[in-house]
C-alpha cells in the first residue's frame, strides 16, 4: 500500500495473534457463531453502544476465518478526513494524485470500517454501492474493481434506527439492511459478567466490598470503562462510589476523545475536582483540616471549593 493510505489503515494484529478473550457466560451464544461467521466471506454488522468490543468480536471473527493471514485493515470513519475516508475506500484513478489508486475493498483482507454513519454523506453513497454491487468504481475510473476485502462494519446504532433517522444515505442504508447483523448487548444487560472481567483483569477474586461497586454502577461505556478503571486504579481499585471515581472519568474521557466523539473540557475538570474533594474528605474521615492538607489547600480554600460544588452533591 502507499504511504498515504497506510497513515490511515493500519494492521490491528500480526497475522498469527491470538485476541484477547470474549468474557462473560452472557456472550456465550455469539461465541459460539464465531466458526460460521469465520468461515463466511460475505460482509459482516456489528452493533453495541461504545465499548461493548465490537472491535475485539471483529477481531476474533477474523481470527475465526480460514484466510486470517490476510492483511487486517481498520478504517475509524470517526477520526479521519472526507479526503482520507475517499482514498482508502474507493481509491483514485487521478495521475494527479500521488498515492496508492487501490482500494482497501479490492486487496484480500479483512477491512474493519469503524462508524460508517460518520461517512460524508457522498462516501457514505459510493460505499452502499460498493457493498450493494460488490465491486468499487474508483474516482477517475471508467471500470469496475472487484470487492476482494471481507468487509466488517461496526456501529453503535442499528442499521435500522440509522436510516429512520436519516443519519445513512440510502445505498448505504440498502446494503445494510441485507448484511448479517450481530448485537453486543450492553454490560448493564449481561448480570455479573463485570464480575468475571474483574477476575480475569486483577487476577484474583473480587472482594465483597469491590463487587457491590461494581454491579451497583451501570457502566455505561460498557467493557472499555470498566476496564479502564480497573487498570488505573490498580494494583487497589478504589471501593468507594464510582459516581465520583476520578480514575474513571479521566478514562472515561480519554475514550471519547479516542474515538472521535466530543468532551466539555470545563464539565470534565469539575467532575474531577469534585471526585477529589469527596475523596480526600473520604480519607479523611470527613476532617476538613486533614482533608485540605491531602490536597495542598488552605482550609479557607478547601472551604470555598466545597461551597462551589455542594449542588454537585459535596459535603456540606
Amino acid at each position: 500500500m502507499g504511504k498515504r493510505l497506510a497513515s490511515i489503515a493500519s494492521l490491528p494484529t500480526v497475522p498469527d495473534a491470538v485476541p484477547p478473550p470474549i468474557i462473560g457466560r452472557h456472550l456465550e451464544g455469539l461465541r459460539a457463531l464465531l466458526p460460521s461467521l469465520g468461515s463466511s466471506k460475505d460482509p459482516l454488522v456489528i452493533t453495541g453502544e461504545e465499548g461493548v468490543g465490537k472491535a475485539l468480536f471483529a477481531w476474533h471473527v477474523r481470527a475465526a476465518s480460514s484466510t486470517k493471514s490476510r492483511q487486517g485493515i481498520v478504517i475509524n470513519c470517526a477520526t479521519t478526513s472526507e479526503r482520507d475516508q475517499r482514498l482508502a475506500l474507493l481509491g483514485s484513478d487521478f495521475v494527479s494524485i500521488s498515492t496508492t489508486r487501490r482500494s482497501v475493498l479490492e486487496l484480500w483482507s479483512t477491512v474493519v470500517i469503524k462508524h460508517p454513519d460518520r461517512l460524508s454523506r457522498t462516501v457514505q453513497e459510493d460505499l452502499g454501492r460498493a457493498l450493494n454491487a460488490e465491486s468499487v468504481l474508483r474516482p477517475g475510473s471508467l471500470r469496475s474493481n472487484r470487492v476482494r476485502a471481507r468487509v466488517i462494519l461496526t456501529l453503535r446504532e442499528s442499521p435500522e434506527a440509522l436510516s429512520n433517522h436519516a443519519l445513512i444515505a440510502p445505498s448505504l442504508a440498502e446494503a445494510l439492511r441485507r448484511l448479517a447483523t450481530i448485537h453486543l448487548p450492553p454490560l448493564r444487560d449481561r448480570g455479573d459478567d463485570c464480575l468475571q472481567i474483574t477476575e480475569q483483569v486483577l487476577g484474583s477474586s473480587v472482594s465483597p466490598r469491590l463487587r457491590r461497586t461494581l454491579l451497583g454502577y451501570s457502566w455505561p461505556r460498557n467493557v472499555a470503562e470498566l476496564k479502564a478503571y480497573l487498570f488505573l486504579a490498580r494494583p487497589h481499585p478504589l471501593p468507594g462510589p464510582c459516581r465520583t471515581d476520578v480514575c474513571r472519568e479521566v478514562a472515561s474521557v480519554l475514550l471519547r476523545i479516542e474515538e472521535g466523539g466530543e468532551v466539555s473540557l470545563p464539565a470534565t475538570l469539575e467532575t474531577i475536582q469534585t471526585g477529589l474533594l469527596h475523596h480526600a474528605l473520604r480519607v479523611a474521615a470527613g476532617d476538613r483540616g486533614r482533608a485540605a492538607r491531602l490536597l495542598g489547600l488552605t482550609e479557607r480554600s478547601l472551604r470555598w471549593h466545597l461551597s462551589r460544588f455542594q449542588g454537585a452533591g459535596c459535603p456540606p
